[in-house]
């Protein structure tokens, strides 16, 4: 909820705001950052989306 309002409350715009939060969702939700160097590696290693 503290999240919800924060992003509903907030001055930012809303690509500011979901910056934020694409940032900070592995602390929010106590996981462990994911690190991407390569689009489409990333999609492949996490997503399984290999073309």
């Amino acid at each position: 909820m503290h999240f919800r309002d924060w992003v509903t409350a907030t001055e930012k715009n809303d690509a500011s705001s979901g910056h934020v939060m694409e940032y900070m969702w592995h602390i929010i939700f106590v996981m462990d950052a994911v690190f991407c160097p390569d689009e489409h590696l990333c999609y492949c290693a996490v997503y399984g989306r290999c073309k």
